[in-house]
């Protein structure tokens, strides 16, 4: 997972791209609030270093009749290409 203020403007123009391809009437400015909401992504790439995808993320722990737990939200997410296939349990599994 990369914290979200290290995704750069020009890797951030890339997602609302990304997410444009796919849905139609996307406000740049809606989607960069949503992600100012966000803690974090995990980029999804190509074999060439290409954004195919992602999820924004907000994860957060708190207690539940004293047990600790580790919340995670997936916010907005887009999936294209080969990579539609993978699962990111894989990922989720190193944050709980």
């Amino acid at each position: 997972m990369i914290p979200r203020e290290q995704i750069s403007r020009s890797m951030q123009a890339g997602m609302v791209d990304l997410f444009g391809r796919q849905f139609e009437g996307v406000d740049p400015q809606q989607f960069q609030a949503d992600l100012d909401q966000k803690n974090g992504l995990i980029l999804l790439e190509d074999d060439a270093e290409r954004l195919m995808g992602f999820p924004s993320l907000l994860l957060y722990r708190t207690t539940q009749d004293g047990e600790p737990l580790t919340i995670v939200y997936s916010g907005d997410t887009i999936v294209a290409g080969r990579v539609a296939n993978l699962s990111l349990v894989p990922y989720l599994q190193r944050f709980s």
